[in-house]
């Protein structure tokens, strides 16, 4: 399970520490020895690891923020591109509102810019809040509109009926003729958009 903590990233796992790209860490016999300062792509870090009976946890610390967001955001993508469908989404898009994480959001614009099948995905995540009732669905669904948005993409004449995306950022959004019948839009910052049905 990938958990997010202000600078911090952690992998847990039931049978010891895991991790994909861009971690790629697994442990070993030795590995209590390893922890401390780490290089990670160039990058200085902080390791600890958490031994509990049942588990470990592994937690990675940034110098700053911003190097938090990067790592964050490839690992969702990469997770996003390995998955076909939605009914298991991103974990990094199930963490929380990324509303205020300004550098994770544009790391995601960029994907969505340079990746046509990213920007379905996440429309298509958009549209399957429409029959969850899954928290973490719901939240994937709103942080997968609020990068949308981020990047300027029209939803101007979508069906965007019954969708579900409590908290979403659509601040700045072109909404004309977009159908929101019967959609979730509690506590939806949609400050400075426009949203246009004649």
């Amino acid at each position: 399970m990938l958990l997010e903590n202000q600078n911090h990233l952690t992998y847990s796992g039931g049978n010891g520490v895991f991790g994909k790209e861009p971690f790629c860490m697994r442990a070993t016999s030795r590995f209590g020895e390893e922890v401390g300062y780490w290089l990670i792509r160039g990058c200085p870090t902080y390791l600890s690891l958490t031994r509990k009976k049942t588990s470990e946890s592994l937690h990675v610390s940034f110098i700053h923020d911003t190097l938090r967001s990067f790592f964050l955001s490839e690992e969702t993508y990469e997770q996003m591109n390995e998955v076909d469908g939605v009914d298991q989404p991103a974990e990094g898009l199930c963490l929380g509102l990324m509303n205020d994480s300004l550098e994770e959001i544009r790391e995601h614009v960029d994907f969505v810019l340079q990746d046509a099948a990213y920007k379905e995905k996440l429309f298509d995540l958009v549209r399957a809040s429409r029959t969850s009732t899954n928290t973490k669905t719901l939240t994937a669904a709103a942080n997968a509109a609020t990068i949308l948005v981020a990047a300027r993409e029209p939803f101007s004449g979508l069906d965007m009926r019954s969708i579900k995306i409590p908290g979403a950022s659509l601040r700045n959004g072109i909404f004309y003729r977009t159908d929101f019948t019967g959609a979730d839009l509690s506590r939806v910052d949609g400050s400075h958009g426009l949203f246009y049905t004649p």
